[in-house]
């Protein structure tokens, strides 16, 4: 079984990244390079290189990071199979499909993985009608399919939400814009029940998102 979550760890080695779990062991991915914390019998700690962003794991039990610029690259166990793909520098955020693939975002836009190996597929359907560029240097952030087929994503202190199997067909969609104003960097998509979705930001706490509204949590101005 592979799972992903938020990890963050106190202590000078260690920034607030994320981490995978495999079989008997912990990815963990910090400023300083990413290492594998091995349980059992002999405990180990071994070097996994650097990746920028996050590892996450899909239903097959793969692993998926990006290699600093160079592309993705998909952890099979012990072996590694690189993807390239010039210009995406990190994994922001990743969303499951229902057919075990996985949305990833990335700095140069939205990508898919594929069921066989093949490497993650580019999205590029028409981009939002408001934005000033492409999906090259879009830096994409938080990403989410909810579980009414629609596709939620954060870039440039907005969420962007549309109907997610046409977009990743690379056809037209019809954007919902939510703009939240001076937010920072959204950084995960949350969807608590059927069309319940929350957003947490780094600069301005956490929002609900609704129908091209977000509402702030009453708490925010004690969240640091």
């Amino acid at each position: 079984m592979i799972a992903s979550f938020t990890f963050a760890v106190d202590g000078p080695s260690f920034e607030t990244r994320t981490s995978a779990v495999a079989a008997g062991s912990i990815w963990v991915v910090t400023w300083f390079g990413t290492r594998e914390i091995c349980f059992g019998e002999i405990e180990s700690v071994r070097d996994r290189g650097g990746h920028s962003g996050r590892v996450r794991a899909d239903r097959f039990g793969h692993l998926w990071a990006a290699d600093l610029d160079r592309g993705f690259i998909r952890y099979d166990g012990e072996v590694a199979r690189r993807f390239p793909h010039d210009g995406v520098h990190g994994i922001y955020g990743s969303s499951p499909r229902n057919d075990g693939t996985l949305w990833l975002a990335s700095d140069d836009g939205v990508f898919v993985t594929q069921r066989d190996d093949a490497p993650p597929r580019h999205c590029d359907a028409p981009p939002p009608d408001d934005w000033d560029h492409g999906w090259e240097n879009s830096w994409i952030g938080a990403i989410l399919e909810d579980s009414n087929g629609r596709l939620w994503f954060s870039c440039d202190e907005a969420v962007y939400e549309c109907h997610a199997d046409s977009f990743a067909a690379g056809l037209p969609v019809g954007w919902r814009r939510t703009p939240i104003p001076r937010s920072g960097i959204g950084s995960e998509l949350l969807e608590v029940a059927p069309g319940t979705i929350w957003l947490a930001t780094t600069e301005a706490g956490l929002f609900r998102l609704g129908q091209n509204a977000a509402s702030p949590l009453s708490e925010n101005d004690d969240l640091e």
